[in-house]
């Protein structure tokens, strides 16, 4: 069976998304090495203070300069880098009013930030399912694994991601049985990070998910949209 989000979603986060493409647009990019230049030649009659100013100046540390760029470095990237282990939750559209219509889920990560740009990592989520034909219930849903590819941009700013990788059955459907195996695939175009001094806070309004553990005979396929909120821990480097 397959269920897909209604078009409503779609214009209730549309806004959401305008507003967050808009912060990270004007967000700040880059910041530029601080430079201070002095002149005495063409100066006449210079007076105590600009000489007492001109010695100050000479007198600095030359690691000064070299500091002010590491510090510009890091406001740059301000994201962090290595290893980074994160936990989420989501909520995905009230399609319908069909069987195992919406859901929601939580997910643990790990990954390693490879090079500038490039995020690497494992992703496992326990996927919740919600009933409403026969009044409200809740379903175990799957588990999925999957391994993610990530590429950050606008000085780690913002972020679009894939993943890929098996997804589990974990009830009994009548039809199906506990433990059958079929495919998850989710795409994030577009998730706005706010970074601190450990952690990164991530928002993703619209990621569009396929969770389908059971792929013979009749297929069980969940096609949603959903929004994240995402936690991510690592150290600066």
């Amino acid at each position: 069976m397959v269920s897909l989000p209604c078009s409503t979603w779609t214009g209730l986060w549309a806004p959401c998304v305008l507003l967050l493409i808009l912060f990270g647009l004007a967000a700040p990019t880059a910041f530029a090495d601080a430079s201070d230049t002095t002149s005495d030649d063409d100066a006449v009659g210079a007076t105590k203070r600009d000489a007492s100013r001109d010695e100050a100046l000479e007198s600095e540390p030359e690691g000064d300069e070299e500091r002010g760029r590491e510090r510009a470095k890091r406001l740059v990237s301000a994201a962090p880098r290595g290893y980074l282990f994160g936990a989420e939750f989501y909520v995905s559209d009230v399609a319908d009013r069909a069987l195992l219509a919406s859901g929601f889920g939580y997910a643990l990560t790990a990954q390693y930030r490879w090079k500038r740009s490039w995020v690497l990592g494992v992703r496992v989520e326990h996927d919740v399912w919600t009933r409403f034909e026969l009044g409200h219930e809740v379903d175990p849903g799957a588990i999925s694994a999957a391994l993610v590819a990530s590429r950050l941009g606008l000085s780690d700013r913002v972020r679009t991601s894939l993943m890929l990788g098996p997804s589990f059955l974990l009830f009994n459907t009548g039809l199906d049985d506990a433990g059958s195996v079929g495919l998850y695939a989710e795409a994030r175009p577009l998730g706005v990070l706010f970074h601190f001094k450990h952690l990164s806070l991530a928002l993703e309004p619209f990621t569009l998910a396929l969770v389908a553990p059971v792929l013979r005979q009749i297929p069980l396929v969940r096609v949603s949209y959903r929004s994240v909120v995402q936690l991510e821990f690592g150290r600066r480097r």
